[in-house]
């Protein structure tokens, strides 16, 4: 399970890297949004910048790093992916334009930019099954943040995409001469971006994690993520890490502890993130089971569980899906274990 699930997750914030011109406040107004998850704040902020300012590229880049990030942290790329991929099409036309408009620092940034649009486009397009497509957009952008890093080798969160397509290449493709060699060199990468200043550093701490999960070095991923919720302890994609973990571990208190304080958060969000709520219950019913608990009390919350009322788009996520098929499954079992 958590292998499947690191792979979708692995890039949640990938697009966060940013620096932009606007005036300090407004910048880190729309950051702290972003960060806190409050996606529709963020967006309202930098929409109501580009409406005073149609020609600011750095506004208009953070507000698609918004959407894709909410995208990815609600799975919803099924059915909203495609206006994600016109709208970062418009936007790298518009960051082509600038970029031989600008120099020096300037000029990396945008640079910077163009890169990243086009690894968001590459992550989307692989999300909906266009491998071909994506792994077109995935070279440039790789060859573009590359770019970047000799341009400016302290521009720490160059380094994430380029870290993560060596690592997944890698994986992937390992069996290629070439290519084996390449993961350690990926990871290598992504702990680099995890210098960069916030918060393009819980970028690369949100793919280190997964990483690290994927090769079972649980203890070291889960320190990276106390770390992050140390300071923001309602991040669900940190949560949900840490849930996740200490469930690999057999640490089944604080599993469950973890798991109750996802469904809580995530239940609570406008509008609900169901794949975080519905892991929340995953986990939380694994502990129970086995923990041996009551079957009534597993059965009441397999109920509980089934009985949200997940909108139909929602449903049709894979991740959705796996969840209710795991609840429905262990509500069967423990009804028909009850004494009558």
């Amino acid at each position: 399970m958590i292998s499947k699930q690191s792979r979708n997750r692995v890039t949640i914030l990938v697009l966060v890297s940013c620096t932009t011109v606007m005036s300090r406040s407004e910048l880190d107004s729309a950051l702290t949004d972003l960060v806190a998850q409050r996606y529709d704040a963020a967006g309202g902020r930098l929409v109501s910048r580009l409406n005073r300012n149609p020609g600011d590229v750095d506004a208009l880049y953070l507000l698609l790093a918004t959407k894709q990030t909410r995208i990815l942290d609600y799975e919803s790329y099924a059915f909203e992916g495609d206006r994600f991929v016109s709208l970062a099409d418009s936007v790298a036309d518009v960051l082509r334009r600038s970029l031989p408009q600008r120099r020096g620092t300037d000029s990396v940034r945008c640079l910077f930019y163009l890169g990243n649009t086009y690894g968001g486009i590459s992550l989307i397009l692989g999300k909906k099954g266009n491998l071909l497509s994506a792994a077109r957009k995935a070279l440039t952008s790789v060859a573009m943040l590359s770019r970047v890093q000799e341009l400016d080798p302290s521009m720490w969160e160059a380094y994430l995409g380029t870290g993560i397509f060596k690592y997944y290449l890698s994986e992937t493709l390992g069996w290629l001469p070439g290519t084996g060699a390449r993961a350690a060199e990926g990871i290598r990468e992504v702990r680099i971006a995890t210098r960069a200043p916030f918060p393009y550093n819980l970028a690369a701490r949100n793919s280190l994690c997964w990483i690290l999960i994927e090769r079972e070095h649980y203890g070291v991923a889960d320190s990276v993520a106390r770390t992050v919720l140390s300071t923001h302890p309602r991040n669900t994609i940190f949560l949900r890490i840490r849930a996740h973990v200490a469930l690999k571990q057999g640490k089944l208190e604080r599993a469950e502890a973890l798991a109750r304080n996802l469904v809580d958060i995530s239940g609570s969000r406008l509008p609900v993130n169901w794949c975080d709520l519905l892991s929340g219950y995953h986990v939380l019913l694994r502990c129970l089971d086995a923990k041996n608990v009551d079957s009534d009390r597993i059965v009441e919350l397999c109920d509980k569980a089934e009985s949200l009322k997940i909108p139909e788009k929602y449903r049709l996520i894979s991740h959705v899906q796996d969840h209710l098929a795991y609840i429905r499954a262990l509500r069967l079992r423990h009804s028909d274990s009850r004494v009558p």
